[in-house]
């Protein structure tokens, strides 16, 4: 049986972008993490990944990656 890791299923995905978006404010990895309930590493891959599907945008800072929604991915989902 072929398995599907957590991090490349849509409703991880989905999880992820709403708490975003509640959020209002670009957010860290480590917030997502908690938000989501995925370990760090899960949370980082799932928005390294969103990034390059180009639903997501980062930011590097000098401290830490922070992500936000693209203009116009709040309209998309609804």
């Amino acid at each position: 049986m072929l398995s599907r890791n957590i991090v490349d299923k849509p409703e991880t995905a989905e999880r992820a972008l709403a708490a975003i978006a509640e959020a209002g404010k670009p957010v860290s990895v480590d917030y997502v993490a908690h938000s989501t309930g995925l370990a760090w590493h899960q949370s980082r891959a799932l928005l390294f990944r969103l990034v390059a599907e180009d639903k997501l945008s980062m930011l590097d800072t000098t401290k830490s990656w922070v992500f936000f929604l693209r203009d116009g991915a709040k309209k998309e989902g609804g």
